[in-house]
């Protein structure tokens, strides 16, 4: 496995384990991340993944992906939580998803390392919020130092429940 910049050519990869969220999300109601109540189309999540690339090429993001055998199994970014020129640009916002056959692995735990790594030249803080629910994803974050800093109360409703959602951040 290897870790190295996202590329427009990762598209196909990344749409497919964004898809795959809804079917966990369909199978396991304690899936650890939230997804929109409707699956998006094609059109919003190339958008969307167009967007942070864009940022990642304009120096406004850090965006990585792990890829095994060409094919991309995890993506992790952190992005400017406000425009580029604000008195909130020195704070990044950490996102990530691997491949739910690729989890337990490192790959995660690759895939932060290397990305704040290159953080620190761009961000002096990384944020981050995780749903409650998904105990694992936060024992992994405070291992890389992420310290809890609020509780969003009933941050996602799903079939009839609600979810709080921890929020986290890292001074780098």
């Amino acid at each position: 496995m290897r870790i190295r910049y996202a590329k427009p050519g990762d598209f196909k990869d990344i749409a497919t384990m964004v898809y795959d969220m809804y079917v966990e999300v369909g199978k396991n109601s304690s899936f650890g991340d939230y997804v929109r109540l409707n699956r998006p189309n094609t059109h919003l999540v190339k958008d969307w993944f167009a967007n942070i690339y864009k940022e990642s090429k304009n120096g406004h993001s850090v965006y990585l992906v792990a890829e095994e055998k060409g094919h991309v199994i995890g993506h992790c970014f952190v992005r400017k939580r406000d425009i580029p020129d604000s008195e909130r640009s020195h704070v990044g916002v950490l996102s990530i998803l691997v491949n739910r056959t690729w989890r337990n692995s490192g790959v995660g735990t690759r895939l932060i390392k290397k990305t704040l790594k290159l953080s620190r030249k761009k961000f002096d803080v990384v944020q981050l919020s995780v749903l409650a629910i998904n105990k694992r994803a936060i024992r992994l974050y405070e291992r890389f130092g992420f310290k809890r800093w609020g509780i969003e109360p009933m941050y996602a409703k799903r079939k009839g429940k609600y979810i709080d959602s921890v929020h986290m951040y890292l001074k780098l």
